[in-house]
């Protein structure tokens, strides 16, 4: 298949539709296990969109030990048709 899709917003949308494939969400998960789970379900011959959430106001923010906010990486799969 192809490279992974990657988008970025700044809310979870229940299913994002893009070049006529419908994607539903199937996991919420920190930045290097969301890469390497959506690298998984790609070698089993699945489309995938990788999608960074971060609220519009957390960005530019930091947290109580100062580092900035970083979003959360949701794993969106085409649905079987």
């Amino acid at each position: 298949m192809g490279r992974i899709k990657r988008m970025k917003k700044d809310y979870l949308p229940e299913t994002i539709e893009h070049l006529g494939y419908t994607f539903k969400p199937i996991i919420g998960i920190g930045t290097t296990d969301a890469e390497k789970f959506a690298r998984e379900k790609q070698a089993e011959g699945k489309r995938i969109i990788l999608l960074s959430i971060l609220s519009k106001n957390l960005r530019g923010k930091t947290d109580l030990h100062g580092k900035p906010y970083t979003p959360t990486k949701w794993v969106f799969v085409a649905e079987q048709s």
